[in-house]
């Protein structure tokens, strides 16, 4: 990595994203309903995993999950 590349900051990923989103035309898609509607969807998605899952089962599975992470 040259020094250019090391000395980006947060401030200008910021930048450049919404200069992307732009060129791209996706700013049109960013409104607060849209990213909420996203949102919801995706949680919806989530919860399908969970829906027929006993309680115990949903914990077990969290706590293996999360060990597993903390490993690593």
């Amino acid at each position: 990595m040259n020094s250019k590349e090391e000395s980006v900051s947060l401030g200008i990923l910021k930048k450049k994203m919404v200069e992307f989103a732009k060129e791209m035309y996706w700013d049109q898609f960013h409104s607060l309903r849209n990213l909420l509607l996203a949102l919801v969807g995706e949680v919806r998605e989530l919860s399908e995993i969970f829906q027929w899952r006993g309680e115990e089962r949903c914990q077990r599975s969290f706590r293996i999950g999360k060990r597993r992470r903390s490993s690593t």
